[in-house]
């Protein structure tokens, strides 16, 4: 008669092969939608600058405009930023008058080149995205987002939006901050990007919501 012993080593080990087999068939096989959702390397469409004079109570006031790519915006407080030579991966790109470290960039995207909506699905897989840039070094400040009940939110010429504020180390006990502002405007999707140190972001987010809310379309005068 032949015995048949498996000793509780043995076991443990077909255990532990079979548990790393099934993981490893488990990682093969998830669906592309669990992926990750990263900023897009190619070169945005440029987005051009200029002014132009308005009258308002009386007086003449000066009104920045934003065009390209289909966009035709106008913004008063656009004044209160020089507009940067390098746009820095951006349609465009404007520093602060105040503090020169800040930046503001505005992005344009085209339909499925960056984030197809802004549902909770897609947006935990763009701070997922968020985590792997900054090493999982980066810390979630504060989120503002049209689809969560009772969130407040900041609207873009009537369009629901999602924004978010982050932090991750620039030295030796030292923070930058971005606050990302995602629209879908026009069927583009824009993102506004307020960057620089930390305390200056905190600082200034306010004033970048006011800005970015009072974007409205350009309107030819006379019209």
């Amino acid at each position: 008669m032949i015995r048949h012993c498996f000793s509780s080593h043995s076991l443990l080990l077909t255990g532990l092969l079979s548990l790393a087999s099934l993981v490893h068939v488990s990682a093969q096989t998830a669906p592309a939608s669990q992926a990750v959702i990263r900023w897009p390397d190619a070169t945005r469409p440029a987005l051009t600058y200029s002014t132009r004079e308005v009258p308002f109570d009386g007086v003449n006031i000066t009104i920045g405009l934003l065009s390209g790519s289909g966009i035709a915006w106008e913004n008063k407080f656009f004044q209160s930023w020089i507009i940067a030579k390098d746009p820095a991966g951006h349609s465009i790109s404007f520093s602060s008058k105040v503090w020169p470290n800040l930046k503001l960039g505005i992005s344009v995207f085209g339909p499925k080149e960056f984030l197809p909506d802004i549902s909770d699905e897609v947006w935990t897989r763009y701070v997922a995205g968020l985590q792997l840039t900054h090493e999982n070094k980066c810390d979630i400040l504060d989120q503002l987002s049209a689809t969560a009940d009772g969130s407040p939110w900041i609207p873009v010429l009537s369009a629901k939006t999602r924004s978010i504020t982050i932090r991750y180390p620039a030295g030796e006990n030292t923070y930058s901050a971005e606050t990302q502002l995602f629209a879908f405007c026009q069927d583009r999707l824009v993102v506004f990007v307020l960057s620089g140190p930390e305390k200056e972001v905190q600082a200034a987010t306010p004033a970048f919501y006011s800005t970015v809310r009072t974007v409205s379309a350009f309107r030819e005068q006379g019209k």
